[in-house]
């Protein structure tokens, strides 16, 4: 049984590090907060999911976690957000905390 979970894991994984900006790592940790697909990202957003894995890992994750996100649900490099972007979600996760 726990083969199942591990195959089920492992396709989760690769699917979500297709993405831009998402390692192993970081796939890890969005399956960890339940986070399980592109898909699953997408409907939650960027804030949502980067609040999550902020209160699982508070010292390994920065802020740039939630522009990588953005950029990851936008097909685009977190750096190619534009700086208007990157405000309005620092602003959003202000907001939250």
């Amino acid at each position: 049984m726990t083969t199942f979970r591990c195959d089920a894991v492992s396709a989760s994984i690769a699917r979500l590090v297709e993405l831009k900006n998402v390692c192993a790592k970081s796939a890890g940790w969005l399956i960890d907060v339940g986070v399980d697909s592109p898909e699953r990202l997408v409907e939650i957003g960027a804030v949502e999911a980067y609040c999550r894995i902020k209160a699982a890992h508070p010292r390994d994750v920065s802020l740039c976690a939630v522009w990588a996100l953005q950029g990851a649900i936008d097909g685009v490099a977190s750096h190619h957000l534009p700086a208007d972007v990157k405000q309005a979600l620092k602003d959003a996760v202000k907001e939250r905390q």
